[in-house]
């Protein structure tokens, strides 16, 4: 599948894997907003540790009153959420990813940080909808593996506050390169609606 060049100084990256075509972008890290979150988790982990092995130590000896045995389980679940974010804070944001070829359509949105979107006032749309729901980011992301010929209402809409790509399967509206600059999404557009004919041709 041939390809017109992307925008100069574009983040996507276009490379060829076996018979197909694969396009990746980072998504928005942030690191010096996750890294002073990160560190007090781990700081307060620290403690949470200490507070769970003296309690658990009372409850055992059996000098402990019977409050600690639930006082213990809420503070054992708050350190289980501690890290669970910890582990978001340190893992950062996963690329989004397109692999296209004849048979295959293959779409990986990709995850972003907790902090990304809450502090991009480039893209509002998005930022908007985050702030609507500022825990989207523990969402699992969708995957997409289909045939070309399953895509259906590809196409790119604009709006007073940016743009959106997107494309429907079933029910479902999925959105392509929340946080593209617009001449890479328009550029995106292109390519997908070029290889989406010459896919059911």
């Amino acid at each position: 599948m041939n390809i017109p060049p992307p925008p100069e100084g574009t983040v996507i990256s276009v490379e060829p894997v076996g018979g197909a075509i694969r396009l990746s972008w980072k998504r928005s890290s942030e690191k010096s907003m996750r890294s002073f979150p990160a560190a007090f988790l781990i700081f307060w982990l620290c403690g949470w540790a200490v507070g769970e092995f003296f309690a658990i130590y009372a409850i055992l000896s059996g000098e402990s009153e019977p409050f600690l045995i639930f006082w213990l389980c809420g503070w054992t679940l708050g350190g289980i959420f501690a890290g669970v974010m910890l582990y978001i804070f340190l893992r950062g944001p996963k690329p989004e990813i397109l692999e296209l070829s004849a048979s295959r359509f293959f779409h990986d949105p990709g995850s972003t940080g907790f902090n990304a979107y809450l502090f991009m006032p480039r893209f509002s749309m998005q930022r908007s909808k985050q702030m609507t729901n500022p825990f989207a980011f523990l969402k699992k992301r969708r995957i997409v593996d289909m045939h070309p010929g399953e895509i259906a209402n590809l196409r790119l809409d604009s709006f007073s506050d940016g743009q959106r790509l997107t494309y429907d399967m079933g029910a479902e509206r999925i959105e392509i390169g929340d946080e593209l600059r617009e001449p890479e999404r328009e550029w995106l557009a292109k390519v997908l609606e070029a290889f989406t004919k010459r896919s059911i041709h």
